[in-house]
């Protein structure tokens, strides 16, 4: 452990020497050599994200450099790095390096720079058929296998675990302050368990769609309704997606968190809300946020596609045909 902290803070402080003996490790030569190493600090994906650096290595002989990405984890992503991207070597950046102080700690760790060179608003569908793919086989190589990922030290996003009512107002005291939180009952918060936040955050939604009048053409006062009763009772929503397999989540895949390659690669980044569930909920986040795009890597907010290139009934049958071969594979 003290030679793998003793290699971070080398690494980081862009030692020559150290560079050189990660890329001999991972590579399996020995005629490699680090003559020079930069770093530039990059915007994170998400807002509150933590800091990255990208690292520009220039080596003996080559007149490229080639580049790496060094960054602080929590326990969540180290733990899905250290035990889960092993057997998912297609789907999320290579790490190179990952040092934790404890086994359940965050960490800091050294990833594969992935381009990201087709925007999602340039996807073609067969763009949009590869993630799909990849998407099923993660959730079917987990599937009804929570025992690794329970080891690993995930959790489960659909257990009857309580969320302490303290730990709840304390997190999410916004909510209770300038009242949205009136319009759950004490049961629909209990019955929500880990989702709880989830719920404040929804009934916050409802109660400024409803100051708003709704939304005329999207959201009715019918639809405002259903909301409600259904934040007031979730126990027919939870109860049947309690009863589905459970299978590894990686719980935000949207458009923005993919990296696609002209070599025909997808990558799948920012794991730190992986979870345990069953996999209709990673679908549906998917489709739900296909039809937002980003403004820019410099700005922060959100555009609507103009135009999708399949459908949401697409999406599901390529989806459950790529799930029923990895699961009959």
């Amino acid at each position: 452990m003290r030679q793998s902290k003793l290699l971070a803070s080398q690494l980081q402080r862009r030692d020559p020497n150290a560079w050189t003996a990660l890329l001999c490790e991972q590579t399996g030569r020995d005629d490699l050599v680090v003559t020079a190493v930069s770093a530039k600090p990059i915007t994170p994906h998400h807002k509150n994200g933590p800091r990255i650096t990208r690292y520009l290595l220039l080596l003996a002989g080559h007149s490229d450099p080639i580049s790496f990405l060094g960054r602080y984890i929590d326990p969540v992503e180290a733990a899905i790095f250290r035990d889960v991207a092993p057997r998912l070597p297609d789907l999320l950046p290579r790490c190179h390096f990952l040092h934790q102080a404890m086994p359940n700690d965050g960490g800091w760790i050294v990833l594969d720079d992935v381009p990201n060179d087709i925007l999602p608003e340039r996807w073609a569908v067969s763009d949009i058929n590869a993630i799909l793919e990849k998407l099923a086989n993660m959730h079917g190589l987990f599937l009804d296998r929570p025992t690794a990922l329970t080891n690993a030290g995930l959790t489960t996003i659909l257990d009857r675990k309580v969320m302490p009512w303290e730990t709840l107002v304390a997190e999410q005291k916004a909510y209770f302050e300038e009242g949205p939180a009136a319009v759950l009952s004490e049961h629909a918060l209990t019955q929500a368990g880990q989702l709880a936040p989830l719920f404040l955050q929804a009934a916050n939604g409802l109660v400024v769609m409803r100051d708003l009048g709704g939304w005329p053409g999207i959201l009715s006062e019918t639809h405002l309704t259903a909301v409600a009763d259904l934040l007031d009772d979730p126990l027919p929503m939870l109860e049947p997606l309690r009863q589905l397999p459970q299978t590894l989540l990686h719980g935000d895949p949207n458009s923005s968190n993919w990296r696609l390659t002209v070599f025909e690669d997808q990558r799948l980044t920012e794991w730190q809300t992986a979870v345990i569930g069953p996999a209709v909920c990673d679908l549906v986040s998917f489709i739900e946020q296909f039809g937002l795009l980003e403004t820019s890597e410099k700005s922060v907010g959100m555009k609507t596609r103009p135009l999708w290139p399949v459908n949401e009934e697409t999406i599901i049958d390529t989806y459950l045909l790529a799930l029923s071969q990895q699961m009959n594979g």
